[in-house]
């Protein structure tokens, strides 16, 4: 199961071995999709078209072979990933809770359109042009995760001058939002942990959904622009999730804010802390935590500031050319369930797309 892929066609790396008498039997122009959950619900199928002439495979029990009669293998692999009929084998699943599957008589219960072989070409070939664009925007997100290892690597080598926590930076906390009068319209802050999510926040904090006016609470202590905002206690630090003020703010007790020192730029840190992992420096008796005393005596490499600042912004740099390629990828899969959608029901001819002047 492992090497059908739940967004494209192709099949992952298969082995040789002896073959022990169990399986399903396949071979090239066969299609494949999975029978159980949530492997079905995911969209786990293939289109077999890798084996050596004249060779069979074989592979989980937990996958149909289906074997084409009046369609494509490609049309056919389309119509199982579109979601009207995987939405009618879902329906059918039958057996026990988190073993659920598909039984062979609900294949004969699942009707549709099914065109020429002309249009059934021209469909699986516009359905394809969306897929190859998914296939180069993943090959260039992991060339891209590839580099941004390379030079986490470079930024956070234990080569680089090691020094104490407490020789870097000072920690503080938080109050209850009880302690302060919450102003729509106020020009302070007042963070907690599900802040830290927000999508805005993603390259720093610079909104929260409480407010407060600073002036008119002189004994809550905020925290300028550059400090650093993380998670103390509780599942939230599996999270990993490490923040720079972007905005003066305060904090609840459940977040601990960190005063880089003049060795430290910000954004560095904010990274080294998330390579390193904030669990990593949890104490778990029952309940994560991170204090003062888990961090103060931990050595961290302190590269030259310079070196920082440019290894930091280099890696915000790739994170942010991630996020839109990840977001690329969502609209291509997006664009492909409603060609599917449109092509399969009739809504819309293949050859009325493939006469438009379209880009690659």
């Amino acid at each position: 199961m492992a090497a059908v892929d739940a967004v494209l066609p192709r099949l992952g790396a298969l082995g040789a071995r002896t073959y022990q008498g169990s399986g399903s039997r396949f071979q090239n122009g066969d299609v494949l999709i999975a029978r159980i959950s949530p492997s079905l619900e995911n969209g786990k199928a293939a289109l077999v078209d890798g084996l050596p002439a004249g060779e069979v495979g074989f592979g989980s029990t937990e996958l149909t072979v289906l074997c084409p009669r009046l369609t494509t293998p490609e049309f056919l692999y389309y119509l199982l990933k579109w979601e009207g009929v995987r939405a009618l084998l879902i329906a059918r699943l039958v057996g026990t809770s988190g073993r659920l599957r598909v039984p062979a008589a609900a294949w004969a219960e699942v009707l549709v359109a099914v065109p020429g072989l002309p249009e059934q070409a021209r469909i699986a070939r516009i359905l394809a042009r969306v897929d190859g664009a998914i296939a180069a925007a993943q090959a260039l997100e992991a060339q891209l995760r590839e580099v941004r290892s390379a030079l986490a690597h470079e930024l956070f080598a234990p080569t680089h001058p090691q020094r104490r926590g407490d020789e870097l930076f000072s920690l503080g906390g938080g109050y209850s939002p009880s302690a302060v009068q919450v102003d729509p319209c106020g020009d302070t802050l007042f963070l907690k942990v599900e802040d830290l999510a927000h999508p805005e926040n993603r390259w720093g904090v610079r909104t929260a959904s409480l407010r407060f006016r600073a002036k008119e609470h002189p004994s809550i202590r905020t925290f300028a622009p550059g400090h650093l905002v993380f998670p103390k206690r509780g599942g939230a630090i599996a999270k990993n999730r490490v923040r720079v003020l972007l905005r003066d703010a305060a904090v609840d007790p459940n977040l601990m804010v960190l005063a880089p020192g003049p060795l430290l730029d910000p954004h560095y840190f904010a990274e080294l802390l998330q390579h390193r992992g904030l669990s990593s420096f949890a104490y778990d008796a029952g309940i994560p935590q991170i204090n003062h005393h888990h961090l103060y005596p931990v050595r961290f490499a302190v590269p030259p500031r310079e070196l920082q600042r440019a290894l930091g912004h280099a890696l915000t740099t790739f994170d942010q050319r991630l996020e839109l390629e990840q977001s690329w990828q969502e609209a291509l899969l997006e664009l492909r369930s409603v060609l599917m959608t449109a092509l399969f029901t009739g809504q819309l001819r293949a050859s009325v797309i493939e006469a438009l002047p379209l880009r690659e």
